[in-house]
C-alpha cells in the first residue's frame, strides 16, 4: 500500500512496500534526467472518493491504467471518462521509456492495441489544455457606466 499526502507546497510518501525508498523527495522524482528517468512516483486518483480518514486513493504512477480498468471500468469493458490534466500527470513519453530500456515496438503495440495515444498526441492534448485554461482565465474588462 501507498499514500501520497500533501501538507502545504510539500508531498509526504508512506508506503508498506519493502523496497520503497524512505528518502524519496517526490518533488525531484516527477522530474526525469539522464542518469534517473524513472517517473514512477504514487498519484491520487481523480474519480475515486475520499476513504473515511479523508485521503484519497493513491497508486503508482505507472499503474494509472491498470487502477482505471481494475477499479473503474464498467462490466470491465467501458471506462469513465478520464480527466485530461490526469492522463497528462500520468502519461509517459517515448523518449522516458527509450531511457529506462523500453523498446519502441513493444510501446507501439501496445499503444495501438490500447488505443493510447503515441507522445505527438500527447502534445496536442497538453497544448490544448493550455489554451482551454488560457481562454477559462481571461476576463472581460468591466463596462463602464454611463451615469445621466
Amino acid at each position: 500500500m501507498v499514500q501520497l499526502s500533501k501538507k502545504g507546497n510539500s508531498y509526504s510518501i508512506s508506503s508498506s512496500c519493502p523496497y520503497h525508498y524512505s528518502k524519496m523527495s517526490y518533488t525531484k522524482a516527477i522530474k526525469p534526467t539522464n542518469s534517473s528517468p524513472c517517473t514512477n512516483v504514487p498519484v491520487h486518483c481523480p474519480i475515486c472518493p475520499p476513504n473515511s480518514s479523508g485521503q484519497l486513493k493513491t497508486f503508482w504512477k505507472y499503474n494509472a491504467m491498470y487502477h482505471f480498468v481494475m477499479e473503474h471500468a464498467e462490466n470491465n469493458e467501458e471506462l469513465p471518462p478520464i480527466p485530461p490534466s490526469f492522463l497528462v500527470e500520468t502519461f509517459i513519453t517515448s523518449q522516458k521509456e527509450s531511457l529506462m530500456g523500453v523498446k519502441k515496438e513493444v510501446t507501439s503495440n501496445w499503444r495501438k492495441q490500447y488505443n493510447i495515444p503515441g507522445t505527438d498526441g500527447f502534445e496536442e492534448m497538453k497544448d490544448s489544455m493550455k489554451r482551454e485554461r488560457a481562454e477559462s482565465n481571461v476576463t472581460q474588462p468591466p463596462t463602464k457606466t454611463v451615469h445621466r
